[in-house]
């Protein structure tokens, strides 16, 4: 068997997805539905109404047909699903990386995230990762610490995680002898998926879209 690009970096980056299976009730009326996690990876999913398979399309659909949207997880059927309990069935890949920023990062490191990897760069594979878990650890710094039904999340944890999986890429993608992303020391620019919080945000600065974090980058 012989993996994509987009494979590849999803599993070096420890993000390959997890399936997960949505079950709703039709009533007759209702035609919009939301998968429980997001994003999902493109092309992944099934959905079936009472027990019969309904068929994607990119617009429009007619009554046995629906449209997704892979990073909202928003479905919406052409004819709404017959009243039921439990009739609705969708089971598909949630990841983390949406498939927009792994595709696009594979670009940046000139392949094609499609294409398949027989014999193929494994240091660009691992670099890309390397990119990719910088990118994620940056988003995740910015996010809230939250506790509720038991569970927490921190997001001091969550952006050490992220990092270190960098990390792991970075030493991988220099045993195989190719180029590396430098790691991520300081956060600017435009905020990305909460990348700052509110409080990050200062208004006294000449540029109110950053907060000042130390000194300016530098390669190590």
């Amino acid at each position: 068997m012989a993996f994509t690009y987009a494979e590849l970096v999803r599993a070096a980056a420890g993000d390959p997805g997890r399936w997960v299976r949505d079950v709703a009730s039709g009533d007759a009326a209702t035609t919009e539905f939301y998968a429980s996690v997001t994003p999902l990876i493109g092309n992944s999913q099934t959905i079936t109404v009472g027990g019969a398979a309904r068929t994607e399309v990119a617009a429009a659909p007619g009554a046995t047909e629906y449209t997704i949207n892979d990073e909202s997880g928003r479905i919406i059927f052409g004819g709404a699903p017959a009243s039921g309990t439990d009739n609705i069935v969708v089971a598909y890949k949630g990841a983390r990386i949406t498939d927009a920023e792994v595709t696009e990062a594979i670009r940046q490191f000139g392949l094609v995230a499609t294409d398949t990897a027989d014999v193929g760069p494994q240091a660009a594979v691992y670099g890309i990762a390397a990119w990719l878990c910088d990118w994620m650890a940056s988003a995740t710094a910015g996010d809230y610490d939250f506790e509720t039904d038991g569970q927490s999340y921190k997001r001091g944890t969550v952006s050490a995680a992220w990092a270190a999986r960098a990390d792991v890429n970075r030493g991988l993608s220099r045993r195989a002898g190719g180029l590396v992303s430098v790691p991520v020391t300081r956060m600017d620019g435009y905020a990305r998926r909460g990348e700052f919080s509110t409080r990050d945000i200062g208004t006294s600065s000449s540029n109110p879209r950053r907060t000042y974090y130390g000194e300016q980058d530098v390669l190590p």
